[in-house]
C-alpha cells in the first residue's frame, strides 16, 4: 500500500503525457478530496489565511495567483507591508483584485525578494511551481544553495532557480521524485502543503 506523494503517467486519447500528483493516505485524518484541508486550517489558525468554516471553501484545487501568493509569503516571512504607493509595478495598485496584496508586493519586492527587472508583476497571473518556490524560500529568510535535489528537468533554468529548488528538496519542502515540473501551474492545496 503506498502512503505519500506519488508521481503518475496518464495517456490521454492520442495526446502528449500528462503529469501530475495522486495523494495516497492511510491517514485516519484524512479529509476530502485533496487532503490538504489540515494545512490550510493550520494557515487559518495562525492568520495566513482567512479561515473558511467548509473545505470547499478554501478553493483547495483551485489555481492561485502571484498576487494572492506574494501576501501569503509577506506574512509568513514577517515583513510589514508598505502602503501601497505604486512606485515598483505597473500593474501593481490598490485598485487591483486583491488589493490587500498591493503593499506586501511592494514590500517584498524593495526587501529584494521579488524580482523587480520588469515593469509588470502580472498579479493575476496564475503562479507556477518554481516562482512559488522561490518566492518562499525568500519569505522563510533561507539561503539558496548550488545543489542537493535529484530533479531532471530545472537545469534549463535560470542558477538562481535551480538553487532555490535544491534549497526546498534540502527543507523537504518538496517532493521526492525525479522530476520538479517547474512550470507547472500551483493550486492552492499544493502551496498550502508547501508552506505549512
Amino acid at each position: 500500500t503506498l502512503s505519500g506523494e506519488s508521481a503518475i503517467k496518464i495517456k490521454i486519447q492520442g495526446n502528449d503525457y500528462l503529469y501530475g500528483w495522486v495523494y495516497v493516505s492511510r491517514n485516519p485524518n484524512f479529509y476530502g478530496t485533496t487532503g490538504y484541508l489540515p494545512d490550510a486550517e493550520t494557515l487559518a489558525d495562525n492568520g495566513i489565511i482567512q479561515k473558511q468554516l467548509q473545505e470547499s471553501l478554501y478553493n483547495l484545487t483551485g489555481s492561485i495567483t502571484r498576487s494572492e501568493s506574494a501576501m501569503i509569503a509577506g506574512k509568513i516571512s514577517g515583513i510589514t507591508p508598505t502602503t501601497c504607493i505604486w512606485d515598483v509595478f505597473a500593474d501593481v495598485n490598490r485598485n487591483m483584485v486583491g488589493s490587500g496584496a498591493c503593499g506586501f508586493i511592494e514590500a517584498l519586492a524593495n526587501a529584494g525578494m521579488i524580482n523587480t527587472q520588469s515593469a509588470n508583476f502580472r498579479p493575476q497571473d496564475i503562479i507556477t511551481r518554481s516562482e512559488m518556490i522561490t518566492l518562499f524560500v525568500w519569505a522563510i529568510w533561507e539561503t539558496p544553495i548550488s545543489s542537493g535535489s535529484p530533479y531532471t528537468d530545472i537545469a534549463w533554468l535560470s542558477i538562481v532557480d535551480q538553487w532555490f529548488i535544491h534549497r526546498a528538496y534540502m527543507l523537504q519542502c518538496t517532493y521526492e521524485t525525479l522530476q520538479f515540473f517547474p512550470h507547472t501551474l500551483m493550486y492552492r492545496g499544493e502551496l498550502y502543503n508547501t508552506v505549512k
